[in-house]
């Protein structure tokens, strides 16, 4: 979507126009940690949860949600079965329905469309919510461009960034903007975890979230290790392998 009037390009860091970072300024002076959320919702009912968690955090005040981009296929529907299929643009506009539906209006939705990503059929529920067909084209923004606003806006080490699907768009994103990204990113969370590789680390290949993805993944996993930047990563070794059927009785039970 193009954006009248906005200055899309990359600025040199010595541009005047962009705020230096702040260094060793505690956490505390700067308030709370601005988040931004790349996630891929219109399959995994999950992912869509983590950007309501992120919503509610920063309704609570702990965090300030800064932006989300969704990621996904360039395609929308296929064709010749008639089956709505997933796509970075409906995902977003799916993020922006949800966001005004918890008077979250104002934060930025943006699309990042790949080939990494192949068109799946959208889970039922995915393009159901009501409002999410009146989300228009304008409503979103490219994902380079959200990037950069995010960064810009963020003192150093303030920007907590948060990849709930793979890292294939997020590899792109770190190729796009490194020097920034060193600067403002205080913290990185991933899925799908790492394992010891000869005295040092490497994604594990065994997670769902790295099996197509594993080079783009190690990109991503060494850009942020070498630069000393602190990396929570969620391996799928961590939730425990419960029975479906246990886990939707304590949903319904409410955790009693």
């Amino acid at each position: 979507a193009e954006i009248a009037g906005a200055d899309c390009g990359p600025r040199p860091l010595s541009d005047p126009g962009l705020a230096k970072p702040t260094g060793g300024v505690p956490p505390e002076a700067v308030g709370p940690a601005r988040v931004l959320v790349v996630c891929a919702p219109g399959v995994e009912a999950d992912q869509l949860r983590a950007v309501l968690v992120a919503a509610e955090q920063h309704h609570r005040g702990a965090t300030r949600l800064i932006g989300v981009i969704a990621c996904g296929a360039a395609e929308g529907r296929d064709s010749a079965r008639g089956v709505e299929m997933t796509s970075a643009w409906k995902d977003a506009r799916l993020v922006r329905a949800s966001l005004s539906k918890v008077g979250l209006s104002s934060v930025p939705v943006a699309a990042a469309c790949s080939s990494a990503f192949r068109p799946q059929p959208a889970a039922e529920w995915a393009y159901s919510l009501r409002g999410w067909a009146d989300v228009t084209d304008h409503e979103i923004l490219p994902a380079a461009l959200l990037l950069r606003q995010s960064l810009r806006a963020s003192p150093g080490g303030a920007l907590r960034l948060v990849c709930c699907c793979d890292t294939s768009v997020l590899a792109e994103l770190v190729a796009e903007e490194p020097d920034l990204l060193s600067q403002r990113v205080g913290t990185v969370g991933l899925i799908g975890g790492l394992v010891r590789d000869a005295g040092g680390w490497k994604p594990d290949p065994l997670a769902p979230t790295h099996r197509a993805d594993l080079a783009e993944a190690q990109t991503v996993y060494s850009f942020f290790l070498d630069r000393r930047i602190p990396i929570h990563a969620l391996s799928p070794h961590a939730a425990p392998p419960l029975p479906f059927g246990l886990s939707s009785e304590c949903a319904t039970l409410g955790g009693e």
